[in-house]
This record gives C-alpha cells, structure tokens and sequence, in this order.
C-alpha cells in the first residue's frame, strides 16, 4: 500500500496536496467524533458509578470539560475539511471498478472474484482520479494479507432505519455499494464503525491510510461501515451516492461527460508510464466512440507511432517517464511524421516547463489531476482546430 507521505509528496500539484489534506482531516475529524460519542456512552456509566464518591467526580467533571472542548474541535474540524470543494465530474462507478478489478486480476491472478449486480452505467458526482488513486491501493493490501478477494457492487435503496443501523448520517436514497471481504457469504457478522477497523489494526500507517479513504469516501457524502466476522476477519462495505436519486452535495462541475459534442471516433494513443490508474480513463473513452493504445514509455510510444502514424489521430503524451521521457518522446514523433498531433500532460510540471514542446508544435497541455470533461473537451478542441 501507499505510504501516507506519497499523498502528500511535493511533486503533486498543490491542487492534489490538498484535496488529499481536506480528505485526511475530515477522516480523522469523523473518526475522532465516532470514538467521541462511543466514550459519551462510556462516561454515563462511569458517572453512575461516582455518585458515592465526590473527590473522583470531581475529576471526572474535568475529564468531561475537556471531552466537550475536544468535541467542539472535532466539530469544527469536520464542517471546515467539508467545506474545501474538491472539483467532481459525473463518472460512472461501475465502469470504474470493474477497471480497478481488471487490474487487480492482472497482479494477483485469479485472487480476485468479482460480482457486479448492475449491467447498466451507475453514474455519481466525483473526482475519479482520487477515488481509484486510494481504493486500489487498499484493495492490494487486503490482497497481500489474504490472498483472496471477494468484491461485490450492487444499486441499494438505504432508508432512514437502515443508515441508522449503520451508523451513519447519510441522506436516505438510492446508493452504489461496494462490498470487499475475504471471505465469500461471511455469517454471523456484527456491524461496527469504521473507528474498530482502525483500531484493529496491527501496522499503524496502514491506519492512517484508512484515514484518508474515509475520508475521501465522506466527501463523496457517502460512508463506510465494517461488518466483523468470527473468525476476526473484516467484511468492508462502501457507499456512495447515485447521482440524480439524491441531493447530496455542492459540485462545482459545470459540464457533463455525457454530452454528445465530446464523443469522437478518432484513434489515441495514451503514453503513460502509471498504467494502473489508466485502465477506467480508457474504459471511459472507449464508451465515447474513441479508440485507445496504450503505450508505457516514450520509447514504446515512437515504436508504436512508427508502425500505425496512419491510424492514430492523436498521442496523449505524459512529461516525465523512464527509458524515453515526453520530451526527447515528441521530437522523435516529429521526425517520424512532421504534423502528429500531440497533447501533452503531467502531474509534476507545468505549463512553462513545457514550453520548448509547445512551441515545437505540441498542441495544447493538461496538468493532472483532470477531469475527463476537461481531457475530452481539450481531445475535440484539436480536432475541430478551436485552441
């Protein structure tokens, strides 16, 4: 799994950096309230039992002072990381998982079984890039330790008693739900908070991971509750809400991927040394009349450009790779052909360092993380020559 520390290493864009704070602290915040309501319950208890005995109580009075200053913090903890808006796009959830599964299938074969309940697109508000960039690595970890993976996604309906079975303060409606276990049809499960899964944990920055996927999965206003098998195995499940069926949270998106003017037929091929994070992209734009090649380096990219310059439209082309980075990369496409179409992207430079390339001839730079509105409105804006 990833170390805490690549969320927030200083090569992300500052934009990456703090969607990924904002996350970590509502998942701590949220957390904290959890086991803070938890020792309210604790404290009633005690409270009874300090009656007789007013020397203690006086200190329990203070311990109680300190609780209530504590969960003052946390409450405001929570309302200001909520109030960061990360930029959402409409996605389809389903099509992302199944991607995350492919790729998992691909490093544990046959370690992963799947069963997707929904045949048709599920469609949420979210950043995709963020959410597929911490479930993976929490799915290879549950892999690593159990060497089996049972996933399951299904539409449900949760209403107001069923969330508070829960725990949980999501608004009743229809929600897509993710269930990982390493146990298939677990019984006699008990559901617990989120809060025991982290405090079961015996490796202290695997927690901290878990922090920020509750808190990444609560900015999504959905939530994540744990089910606790005898045998001291976990069943996890995650919600989010389907977008449309729920008013559920203030997106800055404007412009939705479903819109016609950005479906194309054209060729592309995708140059990216971090293939595990291109499969949904793909999926993604393979749904809207594109075809995509993958290439893992700059050097693959000339290779392929050199044996197909006649089929592929444009290349997608990532600045900083090993063997051949995307500089070195667009001049040897330009060799091969003079007026290749070349968009470029990266997560760690930016536009100015990318001048040289520009200039040359590439047209046109996205700064990762993106939106897929903002790749497909970028890809049919060099087709239609509008820059």
């Amino acid at each position: 799994m990833k170390n805490l520390k690549e969320y927030f290493a200083p090569e992300l864009s500052p934009e990456e950096r703090l969607n990924n704070f904002s996350a970590y602290t509502q998942g701590t915040a949220q957390s904290l309230e959890i086991i803070g309501s938890q020792l309210d319950s604790l404290f009633s208890f005690i409270e009874m039992e300090l009656e007789d005995n007013p020397a203690t109580a006086k200190y329990f009075d203070q311990t109680c002072k300190i609780m209530d200053k504590l969960s003052s913090i946390t409450g405001e903890l929570i309302k200001h990381s909520a109030g960061i808006h990360v930029l959402y796009e409409k996605i389809d959830v389903s099509l992302m998982f199944d991607a995350i599964v492919r790729r998992l299938n691909k490093v544990f074969p046959s370690g992963v079984i799947s069963m997707n309940d929904s045949s048709s697109p599920v469609i949420i508000e979210g950043n995709l890039l963020q959410l597929q960039d911490i479930l993976l690595p929490l799915l290879s970890d549950f892999m690593n330790k159990n060497k089996k993976l049972y996933i399951n996604t299904s539409k449900t309906d949760l209403t107001e008693e069923g969330l508070a079975l829960f725990q949980s303060d999501c608004v009743p409606g229809n929600y897509y739900k993710i269930t990982v276990s390493d146990v298939e049809n677990p019984e006699n499960s008990k559901i617990v908070p989120f809060s025991e899964m982290l405090k079961s944990e015996d490796r202290p920055e695997y927690a901290t991971i878990y922090l920020l996927l509750y808190g990444v999965i609560k900015q999504h206003s959905g939530d994540i509750y744990c089910r606790k098998i005898e045998n001291k195995t976990w069943k996890l499940e995650i919600i989010l809400p389907v977008f449309g069926e729920i008013s559920y949270m203030q997106s800055e998106s404007t412009e939705n991927i479903d819109d016609e003017a950005l479906f194309g037929t054209e060729t592309i091929l995708l140059v990216d040394d971090e293939d595990m994070i291109w499969d949904v992209v793909i999926d993604m734009l393979q749904n809207m009349g594109y075809t995509v090649i993958l290439a893992a380096d700059g050097k693959d990219a000339v290779d392929i450009y050199a044996a197909n310059k006649d089929e592929i439209d444009l290349v997608l082309l990532d600045m900083l790779m090993p063997e051949m980075n995307g500089q070195t990369a667009f001049f040897e496409l330009q060799k091969i052909d003079p007026h290749v179409k070349v968009l470029l992207s990266s997560g760690y430079v930016d536009e100015k360092d990318a001048q040289e390339v520009l200039e040359a001839g590439a047209l046109g730079f996205l700064k990762k993380p993106y939106r897929m509105v903002d790749l497909t409105r970028k890809i049919r804006s060099i087709f239609s020559r509008k820059l």
